[in-house]
């Protein structure tokens, strides 16, 4: 999976930052998810603050100027994962 994340200096940025990290080392940790995470960070007066944070999930943006939970993120990542994926038995077949 790949999160892409613009970012600026303001506190929705940084605490999306810390949720997106979070998030990237439960999913190794507990699912064996690698998740690429890529955090982009725009100098000030490139977009308005309203609109940071952005996140990108797989090329489709899932979240914009607000701190997404992680609950919804998983859920989101789930979701991309059954729908990409061949399934045995019902369940979602990972690669390591």
């Amino acid at each position: 999976m790949k999160l892409t994340a613009y970012v600026g200096s303001d506190w929705r940025s940084r605490l999306a930052e810390r949720v997106l990290k979070d998030l990237a080392v439960y999913l190794a940790s507990n699912y064996g998810i690698g998740v690429e995470l890529e955090l982009i960070e725009l100098p000030i007066g490139d977009l308005d603050e309203e609109e940071l944070p952005i996140i990108i999930l797989e090329g489709e943006t899932v979240s914009r100027g607000e701190v997404p939970s992680m609950s919804s993120l998983m859920e989101l990542i789930f979701e991309k994962i059954e729908t990409s994926t061949e399934t045995l038995f019902g369940f979602p077949t990972l690669e390591a």
